[in-house]
């Protein structure tokens, strides 16, 4: 109750990082530090929006407000998605495939949340979503990726969008990814040595795919690199 408490609040903050002026070409976008619209922002934004909307507890539960401001936060989003169903991250990567499924993998869960809330209204929310994430999908059947992890990345996002709209494509890609096995040591270490963010991502991510698919024998790498990293804990706990 204390997380979505805290997201009730932070929602009222990232507000004020909304494009709101209608003539604004990233209108309905959200933006970041540098006062950037970008499509991370903005899903996070849908993303957080999802979950205060579907919160029976939340002061913003099945708000009429908030739902046309993810609607409109999700037009931006399909404003700037590429023609091959990509998004960049314009810091660095472009027709990126791996930040498109990091952005699929949340607004899944948004999609099924706000469906099963429902508020009345979604029918101005749910339809653009769903072709946002179907034409992300077709990315994400075909694309590669930058860095290790991000095969699980892709995976997750491909499995999340089969329990919606299953899919043999999607399940096809996944097994290819798979059929690569996974990048871990005899000591449970990732090939991305990084106990702050590559390790709890990937386990978050063979998580997903291990339920997602039916595919427990995942769930033995993970155990393995949290038994692994205990043995980097320091006493004071870092």
């Amino acid at each position: 109750l204390e997380v979505i408490k805290a997201n009730d609040q932070q929602i009222g903050q990232i507000r004020a990082y909304r494009v709101k002026e209608a003539g604004n070409p990233a209108f309905g976008g959200v933006k970041d530090g540098e006062d950037i619209p970008n499509p991370q922002s903005t899903a996070d934004f849908v993303r957080r929006n999802a979950c205060a909307i579907s919160c029976p507890e939340l002061t913003f539960y099945r708000s009429k407000e908030l739902l046309a401001e993810t609607g409109q936060a999700v037009q931006y989003l399909l404003k700037i998605q590429h023609s091959d169903g990509t998004i960049d991250l314009p810091a660095t990567n472009f027709h990126s495939t791996p930040d498109t499924g990091f952005i699929v993998k949340r607004l899944t869960t948004a999609y099924t949340l706000l469906n099963r809330s429902g508020t009345p209204g979604l029918e101005t929310v749910l339809p653009s979503l769903k072709a946002f994430l179907q034409k992300a999908g077709e990315a994400l059947t075909v694309g590669g990726i930058h860095t290790p992890n991000h095969r699980w990345v892709v995976s997750a996002a491909l499995t999340k969008l089969n329990a919606l709209w299953p899919d043999a494509r999607y399940v096809n890609r996944i097994e290819q990814w798979l059929a690569e096995h996974i990048d871990m040591d005899e000591d449970g270490q990732f090939n991305e040595r990084s106990t702050l963010i590559y390790s709890p991502l990937t386990d978050r991510l063979l998580i997903t795919i291990a339920k997602g698919m039916n595919k427990p024998e995942l769930l033995d790498y993970v155990r393995r690199n949290l038994a692994m990293t205990l043995y980097y804990i320091h006493p004071n706990g870092e």
